[in-house]
């Protein structure tokens, strides 16, 4: 009898063993599938919203990049239109320089002041008004003084347009950043 009580045990015991393999087996098996399952189904959502995403950051970029080349042609041509303004005002400086210049051929040269003591007197104490009877106008320089003080006057006009060139290229610049980072530099632009 002892024989068959453990013979019952041990076929019991391997009965309990093998159902406990079956079942965790399938368990197994199911849930390895269902997790390989969920996971290939999670991946692919993931890749869609990533490929989606990807999509819409390089739209964002390519508006972008347009938007700042939109900027820049616009800035580049104001700076072009305020050198040309400049140059056309420089060259009218220059005019009348060359002008100026021409008329001036006429008056006396140092050489032919030297020779000519009435009107120019060598005393450094007399005064134009007392040579001249004009006063501080300049109509009583020497033909090189006066061409000198005309270049100089020239010379201060060119330098006041290319700072006031300059001046205006800085303001436009600075009201362009302001809207581009604003972002309302298109509708400005558009209107």
């Amino acid at each position: 009898m002892l024989p068959s009580v453990i013979d019952r045990f041990y076929g019991g015991l391997i009965l309990v063993f093998l159902f406990t393999v079956l079942v965790g087996g399938s368990y197994y098996a199911g849930h390895v599938k269902g997790y390989k399952s969920g996971h290939a189904v999670a991946a692919q959502e993931l890749e869609k919203e990533f490929t989606s995403y990807k999509k819409a950051q390089e739209n964002l970029f390519r508006e972008e990049i347009q938007r700042s080349l939109e900027a820049q042609q616009a800035l580049s041509d104001q700076l072009n239109s305020l050198r040309t303004e400049k140059e056309v005002e420089i060259k009218n400086i220059n005019d009348r320089y060359a002008s100026l210049v021409r008329s001036l051929r006429n008056r006396l040269s140092r050489a032919e002041a030297a020779t000519n003591q009435s009107t120019y007197p060598s005393d450094p104490t007399t005064t134009t008004i007392e040579r001249t009877g004009t006063g501080c106008t300049g109509a009583g320089l020497l033909r090189e003084d006066a061409e000198f003080l005309a270049g100089e006057a020239a010379a201060a006009d060119t330098l006041k347009q290319s700072l006031k060139e300059c001046r205006a290229a800085h303001s436009s610049i600075v009201d362009m950043l302001r809207k581009y980072q604003e972002g309302t530099y298109r509708e400005s632009n558009q209107e």
